[in-house]
């Protein structure tokens, strides 16, 4: 019986994924194959500022920055001219993060700094990059909800690792499909408050999602409809 497994998440989660497939491969499995749905946060975000995102600093997510250090976070933050600073999760790593970026804002310093050092360090986990660069190459283009095709922003298997890509053995056809009337996409740009779409606290609740930005516990609509923050 064939088994599926559909990998999903930004590089937080790609080195497990990459784990996977060689211990496939050193098992001799041949009943195990694998979507590989795993994104660069690095690439969409440079596509979302190349095409009109405005803000004034970023917070860089910690756990995506565990794996992928913080240097590619500062070869952004120089593209654009942006401050940003790598946070924890803890309130007070948001707090202190906060701080951090409010003085490099004022300052105008298109800077990175790592506040989550008890976890993060400038070059990244070595090995997790090393056994993803084995596993993965980078896809040439991929859809994302409300955004479109962004380029060179998500990852497919490498020519040695095709004997357990799903997608080689079922072809499948990817789309960029936005449920209508959703504003996700424009919600995740900050053109447009979660109340603003008319679908939000009606057709879309938790209960009843149309966008993705509902389904997920991380959303921004699922965060201000549970929040109840209104204008």
């Amino acid at each position: 019986k064939k088994v599926i497994f559909f990998a999903i998440g930004f590089e937080t989660t790609t080195p497990h994924t990459a784990f996977l497939a060689k211990r496939i491969k050193e098992e001799g499995l041949k009943n195990l194959l694998i979507v590989s749905n795993h994104v660069i946060s690095t690439e969409i975000l440079d596509y979302l500022l190349i095409n009109g995102l405005k803000v004034d600093g970023i917070i860089a997510p910690g756990n995506v920055s565990a794996i992928i250090g913080a240097i590619p976070w500062e070869e952004l933050s120089l593209k654009h001219q942006t401050p940003m600073v790598v946070a924890g999760f803890e309130p007070f790593d948001i707090l202190h993060a906060l701080d951090h970026l409010v003085d490099l804002i004022k300052e105008e310093n298109p800077k990175v700094e790592v506040q989550y050092k008890r976890v993060v360090k400038p070059e990244g986990n070595v090995a997790a990059q090393r056994l993803m660069k084995e596993v993965f190459e980078v896809r040439d283009t991929f859809p994302w909800r409300g955004f479109g095709y962004v380029p060179r922003s998500a990852y497919k298997f490498k020519e040695d690792f095709s004997f357990l890509d799903a997608e080689a053995f079922y072809p499948c056809k990817y789309e960029e499909n936005t449920p209508k009337g959703c504003l996700c996409g424009v919600i995740l740009q900050g053109k447009a408050k979660p109340w603003e779409c008319k679908l939000f606290g009606r057709a879309c609740t938790p209960k009843t999602p149309v966008g993705p930005c509902m389904v997920s516990n991380e959303g921004a609509c699922l965060a201000y409809f549970k929040y109840r923050i209104t204008p």
